[in-house]
């Protein structure tokens, strides 16, 4: 106990006195002085008053100072600053901040880890924002699936058929496919705010192809030939339908190239929308009336139109 108390007042300083300065009570403590020296050699020559036990094993006479070194040996080892513990287990927390793809970084951070040797009874696993991504991207995954589905059935409702409704959700993942090219040319990751800009390209690619085949479907209902009546919806519809797409892309720009503030939420949501609003206009536009084109001609192979003689 009396080397402990010594070595705690030599390295951490005790209180001597206590003096009073503009009515403050100041704490005056002493600690050991190293000299430049390294603190285990210090603390090696650091003396301690050495008792006189009775019988054998008396150390010194009593009263005589002895250095620390002739009353205990010295290790060196590599402790922990401070100890943490979740659920009764001790643990470190290694935090860092990435720049770039959040799942690429995560794999290869993976990839590394499982490479390791670890003694037994350690492991590892990793939290922070990638679980609750993934989270959110399985219950993301459920939502477009409850989108599409609502889609394609209001569709099938709005046109009497299937076949339609899945020409004009065709376009979607032409949309998505645009978007996650337009993100890989930026480097950006995947997050909540590129899946909201899924989202929103899921209502702009089927708007576009609901106004197309509604103004086909007129032409038909008119009496014009169904190839005909496309050939007049892709030439009437093809000014207005780029025009809204490149309107809203030139709106996307500055937020899709600035940095400033706010700039990691709404710049990949900015480059998802506009790239997927450019490829998902030209499915529309080509796309589209190809696969429109083609049910029109296997119809008529299947039901010829009557033709009297």
């Amino acid at each position: 106990d009396e080397i402990l108390t010594a070595l705690r007042a030599a390295l951490t300083g005790k209180e001597a006195t206590s003096v009073l300065r503009e009515k403050e009570k100041v704490h005056v403590l002493v600690h050991l002085d190293t000299g430049g020296e390294p603190v285990e050699k210090a603390l090696r020559n650091l003396l301690l008053p050495s008792r006189k036990r009775s019988g054998e094993g008396s150390v010194s006479a009593a009263g005589e100072l002895v250095p620390l070194s002739r009353l205990a040996s010295f290790e060196v080892r590599r402790v922990p600053a401070a100890l943490y513990r979740l659920n009764g287990r001790r643990e470190v927390t290694v935090l860092c901040e990435i720049e770039g793809n959040l799942p690429a970084v995560v794999g290869e951070v993976r990839r590394g880890l499982e490479k390791l040797e670890l003694p037994a009874g350690v492991t590892w696993r990793l939290s922070g924002q990638y679980p609750v991504l993934i989270k959110t991207a399985k219950d993301l995954i459920s939502t477009f699936l409850l989108a599409a589905f609502l889609i394609l059935t209001i569709l099938a409702l709005q046109f009497r058929s299937l076949l339609l409704p899945l020409a004009v959700l065709a376009s979607i993942p032409l949309s998505i496919g645009g978007a996650l090219l337009a993100l890989r040319l930026f480097g950006q990751g995947l997050d909540v705010s590129v899946a909201m800009g899924f989202l929103t390209l899921f209502g702009v690619s089927v708007n576009n192809g609901i106004i197309l085949v509604d103004f086909r479907n007129r032409g038909i209902a008119k009496g014009v030939e169904p190839l005909e009546a496309l050939r007049a919806a892709v030439s009437a519809r093809l000014r207005p339908v780029l025009m809204t797409s490149l309107t809203t892309v030139a709106a996307l720009i500055p937020s899709a190239v600035s940095g400033g503030a706010g700039s990691k939420v709404f710049q990949p949501f900015s480059i998802a929308v506009a790239g997927g609003l450019l490829v998902g206009t030209a499915g529309t536009l080509v796309v589209l009336p190809a696969l429109l084109a083609l049910r029109s001609r296997m119809t008529a192979k299947v039901d010829p139109p009557f033709r009297p003689q």
